[in-house]
């Protein structure tokens, strides 16, 4: 199965099926402050009766200095007890699927691959960026889902949107760090030069 966004915003996009079909839509207001950061809605959208149906299926409400918060399924769950990070990076986040199974998102340095946490580490869904057509075939941003977990796609979707999020974060922070140390590191050698 194949989610495709209609932006490459996952916070602020529709999500289209196989067939064309806008399933789900997701929110996020805008806010200046970080730490005001308004909560992002993930809706469902079907087809009743003629009718077009949006119903909720998950909300995001982000906090920056304790655990944000994820609304899903009628139940209101800390992050960091729900989908917690492990290790010395912080780049791997574990949760429980509706099955009862382990499953563990991979956060790399371009994109968010879910994986089962067991012995096969068998990939069950990834994320793939958006392609303008240069060096591959064009497409839009989409999360790509395996037949074996569509059973839980909402799941899957409201906690792709989580950590896709702290991992565009994660990425942001190290270029600010790299900048930082650039600009401190031609500093200190225009200073050498001035003393010499």
């Amino acid at each position: 199965m194949k989610l495709t966004f209609t932006s490459s915003d996952v916070q602020n996009a529709d999500v289209i099926n196989d067939d064309g079909l806008y399933i789900y839509k997701i929110d996020t207001p805008f806010s200046f402050f970080q730490s005001l950061a308004k909560p992002t809605t993930i809706s469902k959208v079907s087809i009743h009766e003629g009718a077009r149906v949006v119903s909720p299926a998950g909300e995001i409400e982000w906090h920056k200095w304790s655990s944000s918060i994820i609304r899903f399924g009628g139940h209101e769950m800390q992050t960091s007890l729900f989908i917690p990070s492990r290790g010395f990076t912080g780049l791997t986040h574990y949760f429980t699927g509706h099955d009862g199974r382990p499953y563990k998102w991979k956060l790399g340095p371009d994109a968010c691959t879910l994986k089962r946490d067991d012995a096969s580490e068998a990939i069950v869904a990834r994320f793939h960026h958006a392609n303008h057509g240069i060096m591959k075939p064009k497409h839009d941003a989409y999360l790509e889902v395996w037949p074996d977990i569509i059973h839980m796609v909402d799941l899957v979707l409201v906690t792709f949107i989580y950590v896709e999020k702290l991992r565009r974060d994660h990425n942001r922070s190290r270029q600010t760090h790299r900048s930082q140390g650039l600009g401190s590191g031609l500093m200190a050698a225009n200073n050498l030069n001035m003393t010499m």
